[in-house]
């Protein structure tokens, strides 16, 4: 497997779908229960109806959607990826493990969607707004994407949107050994024996080792929300991002919040 330097997150995502573990699409290689466990949290809050579509805006290895299905929605459900190679290994999923499950995955960015004017229900937006892009202009053209394709009293879910720069005073470099170094710096000695595995892991073949640290979007709740007032989308609550820790134990992000909505 390659060994790559992603200038951008679209590169990384679009390694990590040569991986052998498809859950490399959802950011956590290895650890799909977690994906599971915040697929859960967000069907729960928004309360799909059974008739109802819904479209996921970055949508990873599909498993909200695939859970979406798996709880009774009959709706229309697609997710929508920004690179090629990433629609395909979603769609071999589908049709390896869950033939007949009628989930459509495109291509598209959060900023330009292919879908409709006021098409879908129901749309979900989980860890993607903080790397479209870090300034708000480009993160205002995915959220007025987003108010587009939603029909008028549609429900919206925004969510892991951080509160601050989660990379401040952190150089990691432009170099492998200098982010292999800035990870031991910033992050300890820990984290840096999971980056070796990754590496050696590469190197025997079984997935690809990814690197880079990109500018990423923070605003602070009371900020964010006057960006999705200005677009048309009204905020009805907004909490904690949650994380499911060891033994069960869930604690709320230090950094990340989650927006549920509606378009005006």
């Amino acid at each position: 497997m390659p060994i790559v330097k992603a200038k951008n997150p679209v590169d990384a995502y679009r390694a990590w779908a040569s991986a052998s573990d498809v859950s490399e699409l959802s950011g956590r290689a290895h650890r799909s229960y977690l994906t599971e466990f915040v697929s859960e949290r967000i069907l729960s809050a928004v309360k799909l109806r059974d008739d109802a579509s819904l479209l996921d805006v970055g949508c990873g290895d599909g498993t909200l959607l695939i859970m979406a299905r798996r709880s009774g929605a009959r709706g229309r459900l697609a997710g929508v990826l920004p690179s090629s190679e990433e629609v395909d290994r979603v769609r071999h999923r589908l049709d390896s493990e869950h033939p007949g499950s009628s989930i459509a995955v495109s291509q598209g960015f959060a900023d330009a969607l292919p879908v409709p004017d006021g098409s879908v229900d129901c749309v979900v937006c989980n860890g993607v707004l903080h790397i479209v892009g870090s300034e708000e202009e480009s993160v205002g053209r995915a959220i007025a994407e987003i108010a587009r394709v939603t029909v008028a009293g549609g429900t919206i879910y925004i969510g892991e949107v951080p509160d601050r720069d989660e990379f401040a005073g952190e150089d990691y470099g432009s170099s492998l050994l200098d982010y292999l170094r800035g990870v031991y710096r910033h992050q300890g000695f820990g984290h840096l024996l999971k980056a070796l595995r990754r590496l050696l892991a590469s190197v025997l073949g079984s997935r690809p080792f990814v690197y880079g640290v990109y500018s990423c979007y923070f605003s602070p709740p009371e900020t964010f929300t006057r960006l999705l007032e200005r677009h048309g989308i009204q905020v009805d609550s907004h909490a904690r991002h949650q994380v499911l820790k060891r033994k069960g134990r869930v604690v709320d992000s230090p950094s990340r919040w989650n927006y549920l909505c509606r378009k005006v």
